[in-house]
């Protein structure tokens, strides 16, 4: 994580100490930070952390930042190879949750991504989109799953349509549909599937599918280990890294260390 990154999130840190009762903090290291599947960092390990708000209203604020290497390879693919910059995403998020019925819990969002840094745009001459992304979220909790429902405002990552005749343009309304269950398996142990279904009409080859298993333990007060494995059927070709040639939608075993605070 750079500095700039840091010194954000130390900012926010000391603003939000007036909310002590309410906030919660978390620092962390992966192995391989995946986000919907696809590898962020080439295969390679991330530093992360965030903070967190929660008003006993049901209103909760957010930020989450974590190391990446995607934006910086992206300028690999132009002819000629160009250097970008953007090696930290930063999440910023508010929503509310409620209560829609005993047993049935509903949470209403905003997410904004936020690459710290980034020039893709300005440095590519446009031939790249800025990733900055906003997106709108629905999520549902029942006693028998969760599921969430998000949809990006704006263009998705910097995705933009690839055919003609309307080639360059935004891929706004870019969806991903999430389905998971977090089951307590006793002695600090918890068990937790996910699938989700990316949806990018607007782009060929760019939707896909993913698939996860995460088993974590708190082994010390707030020191949480994380063992997982993710899996994609997204298209090699079109998720491939600029960098080494690594499929980044591929099998993956997935290891992090959190600490709560």
């Amino acid at each position: 994580m750079k500095h700039k990154s840091l010194s954000l999130l130390a900012l926010s840190l000391l603003a939000g100490s007036v909310y002590a009762q309410g906030m919660t903090y978390n620092v962390g290291v992966v192995n391989n930070y995946l986000y919907r599947g696809i590898s962020q960092t080439r295969g390679e390990p991330a530093v992360q952390g965030g903070l967190d708000y929660a008003h006993s209203s049901g209103f909760y604020v957010g930020a989450w930042a974590s190391s990446i290497k995607w934006i910086e390879d992206s300028g690999l693919a132009l002819t000629p190879a160009t250097r970008v910059n953007g090696p930290t995403e930063l999440d910023l998020y508010a929503g509310y949750k409620f209560d829609l019925a005993p047993g049935l819990g509903m949470d209403l969002g905003y997410l904004r991504y936020e690459y710290l840094g980034n020039n893709a745009a300005s440095a590519t001459a446009g031939q790249l989109s800025n990733p900055n992304t906003d997106e709108i979220y629905l999520g549902m909790n029942t006693p028998l799953f969760n599921v969430k429902f998000s949809y990006a405002t704006s263009n998705l990552f910097g995705q933009t349509v690839n055919t003609a005749p309307n080639a360059g343009a935004s891929a706004t309304g870019a969806t991903y549909t999430e389905f998971s269950r977090e089951f307590d398996l006793g002695s600090g142990y918890k068990l937790t599937p996910h699938a989700g279904m990316t949806s990018i009409s607007k782009v060929t080859n760019a939707s896909y599918n993913d698939y996860s298993l995460t088993l974590a333990k708190e082994i010390n007060t707030g020191l949480v280990l994380s063992v997982g494995y993710s899996a994609t059927n997204a298209i090699r070709a079109y998720y491939v890294s600029n960098f080494n040639q690594k499929y980044l939608g591929d099998q993956a075993a997935v290891v992090g260390l959190k600490y709560n605070f």
